[in-house]
């Protein structure tokens, strides 16, 4: 559906990130700029997270362009983002922009922006006392999760930085694959109880280097596709994931999976969670579904 802004407000924010993805992202944001000005918009960038959250809270914009990656976006849907939402990838990884962007094409996301046609896109939400975050991508818990946090940890250490692309995550892998003690899980989705030691929980089949875990995932039914594996160990772990890029997990013996508006995860001991690649602390948590609590903007 086409979607008239507001007062026809030409005003878009391009919310960048000085330290995602390996490179500088400056060139990339202004040829970006530039784009949006040969299209009568008036773009507005913004590099500083705290301005950020300021401008999205009280102006008011025709549209919000994440240049960076799928952090980035986490955040911006974290602080509030009522505009409709588009992203230019310029992060490690960027699945956000592989399914609703247009690549590195700046002309083709500003033309975009310029005639902004939307639709709807749900959320989902992390849930627990005194916290809220949400997800538009995915959530786990489990040995991935681990990863995450773990590079989390360097990086609020100062051991790592925020640049190195899919390098930075080599030590982390490496310490989480020796480390990590595979707790037992307990998933309620809606009507349907299950154990196992790793699940993922998908608004859009959306997983790192192409994987697809969920491959009927739809992200405007508003449910969660959830899949669990029952073992735990590096080896289940490697054979997990050789079947999925073979696409037969979902048939594999043990293997749970299913569709629910709301999730409650449990385990033996506090397992970690992340959400759209960022840590997001540790069970127990609940899952809410909102449907359609975005906009996206439709990229021809």
């Amino acid at each position: 559906m086409t979607v008239p802004p507001p007062d026809d407000c030409r005003r878009v924010l391009v919310a960048a990130n000085p330290c995602s993805g390996r490179r500088s992202n400056c060139g990339p944001v202004e040829r970006l700029l530039d784009a949006l000005r040969g299209e009568g918009l008036a773009p507005v960038a913004v590099w500083d997270s705290a301005e950020r959250a300021r401008l999205l809270r009280r102006e008011t914009w025709r549209a919000v362009v994440v240049a960076a990656g799928d952090g980035t976006v986490n955040d911006v849907i974290n602080e509030g983002v009522s505009a409709p939402l588009a992203a230019l990838p310029l992060g490690t990884e960027n699945l956000f922009a592989r399914r609703f962007g247009c690549g590195h094409d700046v002309r083709r996301l500003a033309r975009a922006l310029a005639h902004l046609v939307v639709r709807p896109l749900d959320a989902g939400e992390v849930i627990r006392p005194g916290e809220r975050r949400r997800f538009v991508l995915m959530l786990s818990a489990g040995v991935d999760a681990e990863i995450v946090r773990r590079l989390a940890e360097a990086r609020g250490s100062g051991r790592a930085t925020g640049r190195g692309g899919y390098v930075a995550y080599l030590r982390p892998t490496l310490g989480a694959a020796a480390a990590y003690r595979w707790p037992r899980l307990r998933v309620e989705a809606d009507d349907v109880t299950a154990e196992g030691t790793h699940l993922l929980v998908f608004n859009v089949d959306a997983y790192a280097l192409g994987l697809s875990y969920a491959p009927d995932a739809r992200d405007d039914d508003g449910r969660l596709d959830w899949v669990l594996f029952p073992k735990g160990g590096l080896p289940a772990s490697l054979g997990e994931l050789w079947s999925v890029w073979r696409g037969r997990h979902l048939a594999r013996p043990g293997v749970r999976h299913g569709r629910a508006r709301s999730l409650r995860i449990e385990a033996e001991c506090p397992a970690p969670l992340q959400a759209d690649g960022d840590a997001a602390g540790f069970t127990s948590v609940e899952i809410q579904t909102h449907p359609a609590a975005l906009k996206v903007v439709v990229v021809p």
